[in-house]
């Protein structure tokens, strides 16, 4: 009886840390959609800027098992000019 309340316990957490896990996974990829969205709207990103997108997709990606994100969003990012253009 101990057992069976103590394992209806942890199964009860572990949905929970299910749930918690999929709605980190969402705020993530809105994340990177935003970011990527405002960006190409930019039209340039700074190197540190870059860098922050990148790791911020190579984390989703890896670490989360995800990839609904396309590869042509983290290469988007890549080939945007570092600087603004100059005003003419």
């Amino acid at each position: 009886m101990y057992r069976k309340s103590v394992k209806d316990s942890i199964d009860a957490l572990n949905t929970k840390l299910d749930n918690l896990e999929e709605d980190i996974v969402y705020q993530q990829r809105y994340d990177l959609k935003m970011a990527h969205a405002r960006l190409m709207q930019q039209g340039w990103c700074s190197e540190e800027e870059k860098g922050t997108y990148l790791e911020m997709y190579d984390h989703y990606k890896i670490n989360r098992k995800r990839n609904s994100m396309a590869d042509s969003c983290k290469s988007d990012i890549i080939a945007l000019p570092n600087h603004p253009p100059e005003k003419v």
